[in-house]
């Protein structure tokens, strides 16, 4: 069945300046073939360094849906 959901994807971060790989959490959307293989999978959406920072991030994003919407056009 194709289909979209959003799935956790742990990645390693290399870069010159780390003096040791960095593991991070992201949280990407990830769409499926009719055989149920990873067909695509976007940027990350969102990322922290552990799976709990990933909870609290996401927690934060949901009580922003209870505050007062910030309408960018007003706010240069």
């Amino acid at each position: 069945m194709e289909d979209w959901n959003y799935r956790v994807v742990k990645r390693i971060w290399n870069h010159k300046y780390l003096h040791e790989p960095k593991q991070l959490f992201d949280i990407c959307e990830v769409y499926y073939d009719k055989n149920g293989d990873i067909d695509y999978m976007t940027d990350s959406l969102i990322t922290e360094e552990s799976l709990d920072d990933l909870r609290k991030t996401l927690h934060r994003m949901l009580e922003s849906l209870d505050k007062p919407v910030i309408d960018e056009e007003n706010n240069e």
